[in-house]
């Protein structure tokens, strides 16, 4: 989605974002403690996405965060399935 323009975010904006498409795919708020920013952390990131479409033949396949955090999210369950099988056949 930050990459179809160039564009600045503020970054606790994109957090919260992030974190509001979390909420709403698992159905599960996060609890949430925002603060300032730390020493060294930037004010705002800005997205071009020039240079990649320049160079590499691709665009993104979703641009819904809903939809992004929901394929992350089955990606890691599917991982941590397959992470416990193996446990168990070692342990066998």
């Amino acid at each position: 989605q930050h990459l179809k323009n160039r564009i600045a975010f503020p970054i606790t904006a994109i957090h919260r974002e992030v974190l509001d498409a979390v909420d709403r795919v698992t159905n599960s708020p996060i609890e949430r403690r925002i603060e300032g920013r730390r020493a060294g952390d930037p004010a705002e990131l800005v997205s071009d996405p020039a240079r990649i479409r320049s160079e590499l033949p691709w665009d993104p396949r979703f641009n819904d965060l809903d939809t992004i955090v929901s394929h992350a999210l089955a990606w890691e369950r599917k991982l941590s399935q397959m992470r416990e099988l193996n446990v168990d056949e070692a342990a066998s």
